[in-house]
């Protein structure tokens, strides 16, 4: 929490960071390549060396990160959405600014996270239908109800 200096006013300013580890892709299993890190549910990550795999070989050491969120190769875009984006749509809803920034090399899923296929819709997708949906049936329950709703989007 945050206050203004001189004010009463408190405001909630609250930041997460979630990573999202991808499976191997069809590059690294043909060279026999393995997955170097691991993780707990307490949302630390280790990064560590393997001889095996000179993916791995560039840690010298094991490293650990702490983050809000894990989601491990086996997690699908459902459970990224309900962890991150949902909890933000109605931060939204309730009259918070929200982001969601993706950061990461390229070819590690930034793009399929945020938008995903017509099989595996991302993030902004469900976001936008859930949305929609929470706004019919507001006017459904109150024709009055008017609603505007600004978004932005980039990638880089």
């Amino acid at each position: 929490k945050m206050q203004s200096e001189g004010t009463e006013q408190t405001d909630l300013c609250e930041v997460k960071v979630a990573v999202r580890i991808r499976p191997l892709n069809q590059t690294e299993l043909d060279d026999n390549g393995v997955t170097c890190v691991e993780h707990d549910r307490k949302g630390t990550l280790r990064v560590f060396q393997s001889e095996t795999s000179s993916y791995c070989q560039y840690f010298k050491v094991d490293k650990r990160f702490a983050f809000d969120h894990v989601f491990d190769q086996n997690s699908n875009q459902e459970d990224v959405y309900l962890g991150i984006a949902q909890p933000l749509l109605k931060s939204s809803l309730d009259g918070f600014n929200t982001c969601i920034f993706c950061y990461g090399m390229t070819g590690s899923g930034k793009t399929f996270t945020m938008t995903g296929t017509k099989e595996h819709p991302g993030l902004a997708p469900r976001m936008f239908s859930d949305l929609l949906d929470i706004m019919e049936k507001t006017q459904s329950d109150d024709p009055n109800f008017r609603a505007e709703i600004s978004v932005s989007y980039i990638e880089i």
